[in-house]
């Protein structure tokens, strides 16, 4: 049985060769729900007005997109940049990533 495959390879098999190109796709075409969802809530959060896991997932997304990929997912992005930094400014985030270093 073969695994199902994201619309996107269907339509442009290309892409599977050029892993950066792929991702970059499948998270700008999520963005704009994204942004919508931040600028609703006000907060700089996604979910009330503290970090929530929702926060944690859309980082984790950006941070591996730009560590394995060298693709910032955020830069054209100003809400999800702003998201990005206040996580990275968080002094228990810092303390987990700088000890899982």
């Amino acid at each position: 049985m073969n695994p199902p495959r994201h619309v996107a390879v269907e339509k442009a098999p290309h892409l599977v060769a050029q892993p950066q190109l792929y991702c970059a796709g499948l998270i700008v075409s999520n963005v704009p729900t994204h942004r919508k969802l931040l600028q609703e809530n006000r907060s700089g959060y996604f979910v009330g007005d503290k970090l929530s896991l929702a926060d944690l997932t859309v980082y984790d997304i950006v941070k591996q997109t730009r560590d394995t990929f060298s693709y910032d997912a955020s830069t054209n992005f100003p809400e999800i940049k702003t998201l990005v930094e206040k996580i990275e400014s968080n002094e228990n985030i810092k303390t987990y990533i700088d000890g899982n270093k």
